[in-house]
């Protein structure tokens, strides 16, 4: 999958976020930022703010804002979205 088309559409405004939507981690820096994330674990967003996106891991929802981590939007993608387009790339190849 093209990561860069991903990225491309986050930051057109193609692909947005609201708070509660269950997302994960598509895409790293060469650093590894964001480090703290874990790949292959679902997030849910509880705040946003410009390019910034607050998430905290599913099912440890405290009720406090603080307990979450900061991430430029254009990691995450919505896990819907991310298995929609996982399957159209393999219906793709047959």
């Amino acid at each position: 999958m093209d990561t860069w088309k991903l990225k491309d559409k986050i930051m057109s405004g193609d692909i947005t976020y609201t708070i509660g939507d269950r997302v994960i981690v598509f895409r790293r820096k060469g650093n590894g930022y964001p480090r703290q994330l874990i790949d292959g674990t679902t997030y849910v967003v509880i705040w946003l703010c410009g390019e910034r996106v607050e998430v905290i891991e599913e099912g440890k929802y405290l009720g406090s804002r603080s307990n979450g981590y900061k991430v430029h939007k254009s990691f995450l993608i919505q896990k819907d979205i991310f298995r929609e387009m996982k399957i159209d790339e393999l219906l793709k190849g047959l």
